[in-house]
């Protein structure tokens, strides 16, 4: 009898551990569809989801691993649409021993392929002034960077991971001017019609409603 009563004890509280589990695993899931942003690589953790480092999934997409701050190690990657999501602790820049220069928003997004990471959004470079990053492409040793027009850069100095400097400023106005489709954009330094430009008989005012400054 006593054995009996055992064996029911025992199934009984099986069945009980494997409903608090089952009930653990659905409020992970919960959790994890409820919240956005960098915490969804712990959840995803805690649910043994173990995700491979950003660098890896770089060098498995023939890019660059120094193309993201060294602090950015927490990401999502949708693998139907191929969308990744990285985050970066602050807004900072990124300089490379080819004196270029990368600067990032909190947020970067783009759509990873082999070999590209296309619809960058979060990413700026440094041609002249400040420009907006749209696609990464890899080509034997060089990479290219679309940021209005295409510029071209030795792989080399982007497989070295790299910290970022820390800068100031909100992640919706990063920059003062940008390049976007192509099209230069920049501030118009402030009207002073008082001041002659001299050897033109023409006050600054005149000179910014000419056609040249339009």
């Amino acid at each position: 009898m006593d054995q009996i009563l055992n064996k029911v004890g025992a199934y009984w509280i099986g069945q009980k551990a494997n409903k608090e589990m089952d009930s653990v695993g659905d409020d992970f899931n919960s959790l994890s569809t409820s919240i956005s942003g960098g915490s969804k690589w712990l959840v995803n953790k805690l649910k043994g989801k173990m995700q491979k480092p950003l660098t890896e999934l770089l060098k498995e997409h023939d890019l660059a691993i120094g193309i993201f701050p060294r602090d950015s190690t927490n990401y999502e990657l949708n693998e139907e649409t191929g969308k990744l999501i990285v985050y970066i602790p602050s807004i900072c820049e990124v300089g490379y021993r080819d004196t270029s220069v990368l600067r990032f928003s909190t947020v970067v997004t783009g759509y990873l392929e082999k070999g590209k990471l296309a619809g960058i959004e979060g990413m700026k470079t440094k041609v002249m002034i400040w420009a907006k990053v749209t696609c990464i492409t890899s080509d034997g040793g060089k990479l290219h960077f679309t940021a209005g027009m295409k510029k071209s850069r030795n792989r080399n100095a982007y497989e070295v991971l790299r910290d970022g400097t820390e800068i100031g400023g909100s992640k919706d106005d990063m920059l003062d001017s940008e390049i976007t489709a192509g099209k230069l954009r920049h501030r118009r330094p402030p009207k002073r019609s008082f001041m002659v430009v001299v050897g033109t008989g023409m006050g600054l005012d005149d000179i910014w409603s000419s056609p040249a400054y339009r």
